[in-house]
């Protein structure tokens, strides 16, 4: 089951108020706040007997609405994307396992609601595993998908571009190493600087930025102070201090860890 808690300044937090209670499983939720403030969290769930995607809604974050279904296919969808873009579109984009042709494909849908979403199209081609999909708004108004992908033997960091109705950018690559890079989650600042964090094969977490989706910097190290760093997010607060969260099992079991830092690099 799924669970959200709440702080003012990321050291008193709030009690954790459950968002779903079933039988099923629910995991990887994507949270995001909309235009009008209330608050939308799409996630996968195997009620139906394979994963797919649902929504909820909430006006504050405490009480959840019930939950809608938004896939429904033969195929498990896992690890939503939720993003609305500067005019008020919203979008949906998560992986599915499609065994013709062999592989994990990114899909996306848009709409002016998560509850009038157009068919999904599909973001990526070929016989490879494509996952973990994170998005931005780029210029005119074009949504970026960053991905993991093994498309070249190992995992690296691609992109491609939401062109409009079923169109595709060529995808090209952000990362270049011999290790495997996963869990992509890009945004943009209050100066439009866009600030990318992923995570390797070694459990490192690493941060790149680029101010126009094209040419990324060198990556650097966030100093976690722990091994075993996976599923990293970034964002940014009010007060301009950048966020970064993941999980680590360094304990013995999995917990989610938060540092802020303010500049380029923490």
């Amino acid at each position: 089951n799924m669970f959200l808690k709440s702080s003012g300044d990321w050291i008193d937090w709030s009690a954790p108020i459950r968002v779903s209670d079933e039988p099923s499983t629910q995991r990887e939720p994507s949270l995001l706040q909309l235009d009008n403030m209330s608050y939308a969290m799409a996630y996968s769930s195997d009620a139906s007997g394979n994963f797919d995607m649902y929504v909820r809604y909430s006006q504050w974050g405490g009480y959840w609405s019930t939950p809608v279904r938004m896939t429904n296919s033969p195929y498990d969808e896992t690890q939503p994307c939720i993003y609305q873009r500067g005019d008020g579109k919203i979008f949906l984009a998560y992986s599915i396992d499609d065994p013709a042709p062999m592989g994990t494909s990114i899909k996306i849908s848009h709409g002016n609601s998560l509850l009038s979403l157009s068919q999904p199209v599909t973001a990526t081609t070929g016989l490879s595993y494509n996952r973990q999909p994170s998005l931005v708004e780029g210029t005119n108004e074009n949504i970026s998908v960053l991905f993991s992908s093994d498309r070249t033997g190992n995992f690296e960091i691609w992109q491609t571009v939401f062109l409009g109705l079923a169109n595709f950018s060529t995808a090209s690559r952000i990362t270049y190493t011999v290790k495997n890079n996963y869990f992509p989650s890009i945004m943009q600042d209050s100066t439009y600087m866009y600030r990318l964090v992923y995570s390797d094969d070694t459990d490192t977490l690493y941060l790149s930025d680029t101010v126009d989706l094209i040419h990324y910097s060198e990556p650097s190290v966030v100093p976690t102070d722990f091994q075993y760093n996976e599923d990293p997010c970034i964002f940014q607060d009010a007060l301009g201090s950048f966020w970064v969260t993941w999980d680590s099992n360094e304990p013995g079991n999995k917990d989610i860890y938060a540092l802020s830092f303010s500049g380029n690099s923490p």
